[in-house]
C-alpha cells in the first residue's frame, strides 16, 4: 500500500510573523478634531501671518497640509502629554505641500539635516521666525 507523501516543512516555519499593518489616520490621531484644527491654522495662516499661501519646503506648490517639525509618531503614544503638546503647539505647525510633506516623511530635524538639507534650512528658518527651536526645546 503506497504511503502518502510526508509534507515539507514550510520555509517560514518557526519564524515569527511581523505585524506590517500601517495604523489608519484615525489612529495615528488624525481624526476630526485635527482636521477642524488643521483648516483653522490653515487659514489663520493664509490670512492673517503671513499671507504667503505656497509651500514652505519647495516654495513651488500650493501648501495644503501641515507638516509637523517634530513629527507626532516619534512623540509616544496618542494621548501622552507630549504627543498632546507638539499637537496643540502651533509654532511647530508647517504648511506645506502633499510632495514636501511626504518627503519628509517622520524624520526628526537632525536626520532631515543629514537627508534633505535644504529642507531642513528652510524649516529652521519658519521656526526660528517663530520664535522656537527646531530641536523642540
Amino acid at each position: 500500500m503506497p504511503m502518502a507523501p510526508r509534507p515539507r516543512p514550510s520555509p517560514n516555519a518557526g519564524v515569527k510573523r511581523v505585524d506590517n499593518r500601517q495604523f489608519s489616520a484615525a489612529e495615528r490621531g488624525y481624526d476630526w478634531n485635527w482636521t477642524k484644527a488643521k483648516r483653522a491654522r490653515m487659514h489663520k495662516m493664509t490670512i492673517e501671518d503671513e499671507i504667503d499661501p505656497f509651500c514652505r519646503y519647495c516654495r513651488v506648490a500650493r501648501a495644503d497640509v501641515l507638516d509637523h517639525a517634530i513629527p507626532l509618531m516619534r512623540q509616544g503614544a496618542v494621548g501622552s502629554m507630549a504627543y498632546n503638546r507638539w499637537l496643540k503647539d502651533e509654532r511647530y505647525l508647517i504648511p506645506c505641500c502633499g510632495a514636501c510633506n511626504t518627503r519628509k516623511g517622520d524624520l526628526l530635524p537632525a536626520e532631515l539635516k543629514v537627508k534633505h538639507p535644504e529642507m531642513y534650512q528652510r524649516m529652521v528658518a519658519v521656526l526660528t521666525k517663530r520664535g522656537v527651536s527646531p530641536n523642540g526645546r
